[in-house]
């Protein structure tokens, strides 16, 4: 179990930064997700994390030893990308097996250490196939396999998921928390999709033009956004303006009623997603959103005036845009 700490990391390029200096921690066992849109900065600090990029400024502590100065291939932290990047030419065991053989590793425990984990990511049968007889998803279950089976104290994992179909990578967000609770590593993973963020992580770490905006637990950032970009990146949203400044409210947060208190409105859209509904309405304030059970608002339909309100709570003033 290991701890790493970014302090003061930046990174610029011809006097323009595409890091400002970012301070996180990430503790023994902890999965911390970078979250941000593309361009954001968040491949390259993770790429400083590697070694594959020298920063600018600051430094990588790796349980207080600073790692200025050592190469990617001696820092023994595992990187998982978008692209697999399997050997074509290696059965799928040999593949597993060769960052083991790399170390030295004696070939009865390499072998037992392949089939375990063969058996961990179920492909136990798939040992002697080759990368172009498996399918996008278990190549990346092989990816990852490759990185776990080096037992590291911390993985690092660059949009693993992306190119997978929405099945397969709840599949193997799946399998990444199995292998955390199995193996214990900690693991800093890089991604731009809020919702592999928050089913994944311990903590997010929210990224916008090279800063990081925000960092605290799923429900943390999601229920108390600290302004309307994270609110809005999290996912819906009704940002509704007032005189202490804009109040963000969670569309699952908004109860709507046919007769009652509340402010007035009249609903525009409604769109059916299977087991909830979004209800979309005008306002004096501006467009509202709700989201509830699809039984709860059978009865709602476009054109219906609704009364619409909120818990005090669940109301959270932000401090930007």
């Amino acid at each position: 179990m290991s701890q790493i700490q970014l302090s003061g990391i930046a990174k610029s390029y011809n006097e323009q930064f595409v890091l400002h200096p970012i301070t996180l921690t990430v503790e023994p066992g902890e999965i911390l997700v970078v979250l941000g849109p593309s361009g954001c900065g968040k491949s390259t600090l993770l790429g400083i994390v590697a070694g594959l990029v020298e920063p600018s400024r600051g430094q990588v502590l790796f349980n207080g030893r600073s790692l200025a100065g050592v190469p990617a291939e001696r820092r023994g932290i595992p990187m998982v990308f978008q692209d697999h990047l399997l050997f074509p030419g290696m059965t799928i065991a040999e593949n597993i097996a060769f960052g083991l053989r790399a170390r030295g590793v004696p070939r009865a425990e390499r072998d037992d250490r392949v089939a375990a984990v063969l058996a961990a990511i179920q492909l136990a049968s798939f040992g002697s196939r080759y990368p172009s007889e498996l399918s996008g998803g278990q190549k990346q279950r092989v990816a990852l396999a490759r990185a776990i089976v080096l037992r590291p104290p911390l993985m690092l994992l660059d949009e693993p998921f992306s190119s997978l179909d929405s099945m397969l990578r709840r599949e193997m967000r799946d399998l990444v928390l199995a292998m955390r609770r199995e193996y214990g590593f900690s693991a800093i993973i890089v991604t731009h999709d809020p919702q592999e963020a928050l089913e994944l992580a311990d903590r997010v770490a929210v990224m916008r033009a090279g800063r990081v905006e925000q960092v605290g637990t799923p429900e943390d950032i999601y229920f108390r956004p600290c302004n309307a970009f994270v609110a809005r990146f999290l996912g819906p949203a009704n940002i509704i303006a007032s005189e202490s400044g804009d109040l963000c409210v969670r569309p699952e947060a908004v109860q709507l009623a046919l007769t009652g208190e509340g402010v007035t409105a009249h609903i525009v859209e409604k769109r059916f997603s299977g087991p909830r509904v979004e209800i979309v309405m005008e306002t004096k304030v501006g467009h509202l959103s709700a989201i509830g059970p699809a039984h709860a608002y059978r009865g709602l339909e476009i054109g219906t005036h609704v009364y619409a309100s909120w818990r005090e709570q669940d109301a959270v003033f932000l401090r930007g845009t």
